[in-house]
């Protein structure tokens, strides 16, 4: 068996162990994902961890992932919550609309990031 042989067994091994720990939730999920992160990264070579941050995708998904952590912990979420159901009522149609008010002008200030945001954790 050839090292890229391992690296993908090993690798498919730490994803299905993730999945069954989610599922099962044998721990929090940041504590799973980092135990699966080092585990991963252990069974890498240099090389193949460095690849992984030269794209800058996964930075930014993680960057998003804070960010929408802390509006959640700070309460910006939950005001923005109220201000939705306050100003959008019980028609389908205003709550769209009051919805699209506000996305749209956060998405052209933030890459993706507004439907993060906006997704509760």
């Amino acid at each position: 068996m050839n090292i890229q042989t391992f690296q993908m067994v090993a690798v498919s091994l730490v994803t299905l162990g993730v999945l069954v720990a989610f599922a099962r939730e044998w721990a929090a999920p940041d504590v799973i994902a980092l135990a699966a992160l080092v585990i991963a990264l252990g069974a890498l070579d240099a090389d193949a961890v460095a690849g992984l941050f030269s794209n800058s995708a996964p930075l930014t998904i993680g960057a998003m992932f804070v960010l929408s952590a802390s509006l959640e912990r700070t309460g910006v979420m939950g005001w923005m919550a109220r201000m939705f159901s306050r100003m959008a009522g019980r028609s389908l149609l205003t709550a769209i609309s009051v919805l699209a008010l506000m996305v749209i002008p956060l998405s052209a200030f933030a890459n993706n990031a507004v439907a993060i945001i906006l997704t509760p954790s």
